[in-house]
């Protein structure tokens, strides 16, 4: 159907019957002007456009651009079920059996080398509710008090 459509839009060749056909050995399909227009600057455009969506959508969910640099790799503690995110609470709570929070996350005070530790799956859906501002608020390993600070993430629409 579409090759039809077209044909029925595309203006008349009168001498095509009259050109000579073309060498096989030097007029190839696929030539540098075919490559470089396909690839250099139809792909860039497209990979510059799906990494700004990337990174336009992320920012609708909370994640500024800046906030996701060398995080795929940090490990954390998973936050409880309960906890919830809480901007304004930047000072460390210790609870009566010596749980520590910060953020909302109730399991702020686990040592670096605790087993509990793991890494979010950002690829997997098995970590797909976890609310990554509780995960990222934790001790890392330098003993600094948090990977990310409250004005690395945005409102969420």
């Amino acid at each position: 159907m579409v090759p039809a459509i077209s044909f029925a839009y595309e203006n008349a060749e009168l001498d095509i019957m009259e050109r000579q056909p073309r060498n096989s050995k030097r007029d190839h399909l696929v030539n540098f002007k075919l490559i470089s227009f396909a690839y250099f600057q139809i792909g860039v455009v497209q990979a510059s456009a799906a990494m700004f969506g990337y990174f336009y959508f992320l920012n609708d969910f909370g994640i500024r651009p800046s906030a996701i640099w060398y995080l795929a790799l940090k490990k954390a503690p998973m936050p409880n079920a309960w906890d919830e995110y809480l901007e304004d609470q930047s000072d460390i709570i210790t609870y009566i059996n010596g749980t520590q929070s910060r953020y909302g996350n109730s399991n702020y005070g686990i040592s670096v080398d605790d087993p509990k530790l793991e890494m979010l799956a950002w690829d997997k859906v098995k970590h797909g509710k976890v609310d990554i501002r509780l995960f990222y608020a934790f001790k890392d390993e330098n003993g600094s008090p948090s990977i990310r600070e409250p004005d690395a993430w945005t409102s969420c629409r």
